[in-house]
Formats: structure tokens, sequence, C-alpha cells
């Protein structure tokens, strides 16, 4: 593997927890630390990637593998983000209105959009380079 691949892939994910960090995004008023869920961080790429491990009995996996993985990293996220909507949903507050509602809501909705948006991220920022890299490299 190449060292630009390397730095590729080590430089993406350091720059966003960089940018992430508090102070660096929030002087824009837009803190990007709002993309971070740890759970869902965790849940939805590693579930995946530890069932296809499993089911081909190595860690290093062949094409068939990898689009297995990113086939269930988009599905785990789906999966998450409609159990996000049924807990928002059970935990709406019956006292709030008006704006304080609309603001609990669509907080809750963008954080439960989160796992489909690691699902994505895994298969087509992680998943598919590393095919094509497997491929011509």
């Amino acid at each position: 593997m190449s060292l630009l691949l390397v730095l590729g892939y080590i430089g993406i994910p350091l720059v966003v927890c960089i940018a992430s960090l508090p102070g660096n995004a929030t002087a824009t008023g837009f803190p990007i630390s709002i993309y971070f869920d740890n759970l869902s961080f965790l849940v939805t790429p590693l579930s995946p990637y530890f069932i296809v491990a499993g089911i081909y009995k190595t860690f290093n996996l062949n094409k068939e593998g990898l689009i297995l993985f990113g086939n269930l990293a988009v599905g785990f996220g789906f999966i998450g983000t409609i159990l996000g909507w049924i807990i928002m949903g059970q935990n709406v507050p019956l006292d709030k209105e008006g704006l304080e509602l609309a603001n609990f809501l669509f907080k809750s909705f963008a954080v439960s959009m989160l796992p489909s948006l690691y699902g994505l991220l895994t298969k087509y920022l992680l998943v598919k380079p590393i095919i094509a890299c497997k491929e011509n490299c």
C-alpha cells in the first residue's frame, strides 16, 4: 500500500476529528461536532465488519467480503435511523409547544439520521476505495 493511500485514510478522519474539537468550528456558529454520535459511530461500521469477518473467518476481507461489509453497513445505518425515530417518537415531551417542541423534534431527528450517514460514509468513503485499491494498486 502506498504512502499516499495511508495518508489519505489517516488524513480524512484526522481532519474531521480536529475540526470537531470545541472551539474550532464553533466560531462560525455551526459546530461540526454535531455530526458525531459515539454509539452510532461504533455500532454502524463495527458490527457489520465483525459479522462479515465471522462469515469469511478472516479479518482481511476479499472483494466479495468488502462488498457485503459495505452493504451491511448501510443496512445497519438504516436500522439505526428507524430505531432513532422510534425513540424520538416515544420521548416527545407533551408539555412543550411551539418553538420548544420544534427545536426538540429537529435536534432529535438530526441525531437519528447519523447512523445512516455513518453507513453511507463507511460504504462509499471506506469500502469502495479499498476495493479499488485491491484491484488497481
